[in-house]
């Protein structure tokens, strides 16, 4: 049922194998990567994080599979306005929580003097 697929697709066993241990390395290690950053972060970094790769996958998918019979994956004015939207989120909250780990220093200092 699987076997004659792939050979008629002219790949082998082993190397869908290969491909099956490195998605799932792969996915170990993203979802030890999400599991640190809620431990060592917030959930909101979290999220601020899958916006950006939810971004990263349609800028990808536009580099791959954009095509005129797979139009569908082809970035459009839709897409591209969505994707400066949540850059810019991940721009603002950048530079807020930068600030905000500032603030507690200066403060800090100003007592000092």
């Amino acid at each position: 049922l699987v076997v004659e697929p792939l050979s008629s697709a002219g790949t082998s066993i082993m190397l869908a194998l290969l491909h099956y241990i490195g998605l799932l390395v792969c996915c170990a290690g993203i979802n030890f990567a999400f599991y640190w950053v809620v431990a060592n972060s917030s959930v909101v970094l979290l999220s601020v994080l899958a916006g950006f790769n939810t971004v990263g996958s349609l800028l990808l998918s536009h580099h791959f599979f954009c095509s005129e019979y797979r139009a569908n994956q082809c970035m459009s004015h839709h897409k591209a306005k969505c994707s400066a939207i949540v850059i810019g989120g991940v721009a603002l909250y950048g530079i807020a929580s930068a600030l905000k780990s500032k603030k507690p220093e200066k403060l800090g200092k100003e007592k000092q003097s």
